[in-house]
C-alpha cells in the first residue's frame, strides 16, 4: 500500500460523512418545503422541494459512490474502485436534468396562471430556516480536504 492510498481513503471517508450531512438537510427541507408549500399553495416552494429532493437524490448517489471508491482493489478490479465516482457522476447529470426540466415546465406553466398564495408567513418561514440551512452546508472547510 503506497503511501498515498490511506490519504485518499481519508478524504473519501470526509467526503461520504459532508454527504451523508447535505442528504439529511436536504431531506428535512425537501419534506418542510412540501407540506408548506401544499398548505399555502406556494408553486415557488413546491418547486424547490422538488429541488431539494433532487439534491437528495444527488446526495445518496454520491455517497454510493464514496462507499464504493473506499473498497479495496480486487483481482478483477486492480487499480480500486476509485472511478465508481466518475460513474455516480453521470447518474447525478441525470438527476440534475431531469430536475431542471420538470422545474422549467413548472415554472413555465406559473407565468400565465399566479397562484393565490394562503399562510404566506409560513412560507417565508421556511425559505428564510432554508437559506440559512443552505448557507451552512455550502461554506468550504476550515481546512484542506482535498490535499494529497
Amino acid at each position: 500500500m503506497t503511501e498515498i492510498q490511506p490519504k485518499i481513503k481519508r478524504i473519501l471517508q470526509k467526503g461520504q460523512k459532508a454527504t451523508l450531512i447535505a442528504g439529511v438537510v436536504a431531506l428535512f427541507l425537501f419534506i418542510f418545503k412540501i407540506l408548506i408549500g401544499m398548505f399555502s399553495n406556494s408553486s415557488a416552494l413546491q418547486s424547490d422541494a422538488l429541488n431539494n429532493f433532487s439534491d437528495l437524490m444527488i446526495m445518496i448517489a454520491s455517497w454510493i459512490g464514496f462507499r464504493i471508491s473506499k473498497r479495496e482493489k480486487t483481482s478483477k478490479f486492480q487499480f480500486g474502485f476509485y472511478k465508481a465516482e466518475s460513474l455516480m457522476t453521470l447518474t447525478l447529470s441525470v438527476f440534475m436534468t431531469l430536475g431542471t426540466i420538470f422545474l422549467f415546465f413548472e415554472g413555465f406553466y406559473n407565468i400565465f396562471e399566479l397562484p393565490v398564495i394562503y399562510n404566506p408567513i409560513f412560507a417565508l418561514t421556511i425559505t428564510i430556516i432554508s437559506m440559512g440551512l443552505s448557507f451552512g452546508i455550502s461554506r468550504p472547510p476550515k481546512y484542506p480536504v482535498y490535499k494529497i
